[in-house]
């Protein structure tokens, strides 16, 4: 700045121009100096962006060039090096297959003879129908019962039979009612007892003394005693002589004056049930006696459940009986009325907590009340009696629903709620010796009666009074 003043004429000048002229100098070199370095950061930016653009070239024509020599470099193939040197050994590797096995070995040395087993060398049933074991050490054990007592008998009358036929001994062994299978082989006489017989089945002796044979499946009741056994009698549906007494079904064709068996509970087999399905449930028949039906039976006749059918097959079916038998009404433990007559009924007594036989029973009426409604049907088979206490609008009567009899007796109460309000009946209601209201009376009860006639289908109307 002083060489700059010096270089100037400075002295023609007066003082205000000459600091005019200095400040417009330092101005314009203030200028310069601003300009001078934006240059400078734009010519910054341009070699800037020039270097890059120089680094990216670069970077593009060395990639190309490295594809280019990779390129070729997978195409040259060099000549065989020399074998390396044997690495260490690696770890064992997983265990391999089993070889096959090897030859035996020798035998080893027998080893101390054991003690002699004890096994059974007998077994029979005893007289009393007990099993007894006999052992090969000579040893016997009663197991125990294991047989029907009535098998039992058999049994016992087979062993202490006599031998009045010359010393010979038994001659020959039968089960007459097929209830133990017999079989004789070289003398030897074997009782084979059926399973269902000894475990299942619940059999009674009795007696036939009907004059015929009662057949195998024929349906009995006991009818007296004989010998000190119970006599049967084909049993009837029909009537309670010949059904209360109903014990069970023949387990096998019983000659007249003939003992045998009768199957109270368990299966009989060997039958023809062809008629029925498998689990058919048969009653004791109220037409034919001593036989079966699958209809149900009812009064008068008397209900007794006595089979159902596990098997149906013409010749190998199987029935299970258990006879179960119905009651009359005065057999009931808490029902004292026999021998009651016509027109009585039962009514239970608090006092001695059974129900009696009554000549004049207390039937109360059955009712239902409502404030209003709008319309009406009465059922028969639930109420009697149909009252309105405070109708608020006009109500309809409609035909009543339900299974009247003839004299089935309906009554209506009508009270509005101290307004008139219309009653509208319908055609089934007919006026005898009256006259059907068509409105209540405001604030008054009315009554109306009607009795259901059969003959022609209708209620008839007998009675109507309204509170005066």
């Amino acid at each position: 700045m002083s060489d700059i003043i010096k270089n100037l004429n400075l002295d023609s000048m007066s003082l205000s121009e000459q600091v005019k002229l200095l400040s417009s100098i330092e101005k314009a070199l203030v200028n310069s100096k601003v300009r001078q370095k934006e240059l400078v950061k734009t010519n910054t930016d341009l070699v800037l962006q020039s270097l890059k653009k120089i680094r990216n070239d670069i970077e593009d024509k060395f990639n190309l060039f490295e594809q280019s020599f990779n390129d070729k470099a997978a195409k040259i193939e060099g000549r065989p090096g020399k074998d390396g040197r044997d690495g260490k050994d690696g770890p064992p590797g997983p265990r391999g297959l089993e070889g096959k096995n090897g030859k035996d070995g020798r035998d080893g040395r027998d080893g101390v003879d054991g003690k002699d087993g004890v096994s059974v060398t007998d077994a029979k049933i005893d007289f009393d129908g007990s099993l007894v074991i006999t052992l090969s050490t000579g040893k016997e054990i009663n197991v125990g019962e294991v047989v029907a007592p009535n098998l039992a008998e058999q049994i016992r009358h087979v062993t202490t039979m006599s031998t009045n036929n010359g010393g010979g001994g038994i001659s020959s062994v039968a089960s007459a009612d097929g209830s133990v299978t017999v079989t004789t082989t070289s003398g030897a006489v074997d009782l084979s007892v059926a399973v269902a017989a000894s475990t299942t089945n619940v059999v009674a002796q009795v007696r036939n003394t009907t004059g015929a044979t009662l057949t195998k499946g024929t349906v009995v009741y006991i009818s007296g005693a004989t010998g000190q056994i119970s006599t049967v009698t084909k049993a009837l549906a029909s009537g309670d002589t010949t059904s209360a007494q109903t014990l069970g079904v023949i387990s096998a064709d019983l000659a007249n004056n003939a003992n045998g068996y009768v199957t109270i509970i368990g299966l009989v087999t060997g039958m023809d049930t062809s008629a029925y399905s498998d689990g058919t449930q048969l009653y004791l028949s109220p037409t034919v006696a001593g036989t079966y039906t699958s209809t149900k039976p009812y009064a008068p006749d008397h209900l007794v459940y006595v089979a159902i059918v596990e098997y149906a097959h013409p010749t190998q079916g199987k029935l299970f009986v258990k006879v179960q038998n119905g009651y009359e009404l005065d057999e009931l433990h808490n029902v004292a009325a026999q021998s009651p007559s016509n027109g009585q009924t039962i009514v239970y007594n608090s006092t001695t907590d059974l129900w009696e036989k009554s000549n004049s029973p207390r039937l109360d009426p059955r009712s239902v009340s409502a404030a209003t409604a709008t319309s009406l049907t009465p059922d028969i088979s639930a109420k009697d009696v149909y009252a309105y206490t405070a109708l608020a609008s006009g109500l309809t009567i409609n035909a009543p629903i339900g299974t009247p009899v003839n004299g089935n007796k309906l009554l209506f109460r009508f009270l509005d709620n101290g307004t008139s309000r219309s009653l509208t009946w319908n055609a089934t209601y007919t006026a005898i010796g009256v006259t059907l209201p068509t409105s209540t009376t405001a604030g008054k009860t009315t009554y109306v009666g009607c009795i259901y006639n059969a003959d022609n289908t209708r209620w008839d109307a007998i009675a109507v009074t309204t509170q005066a």
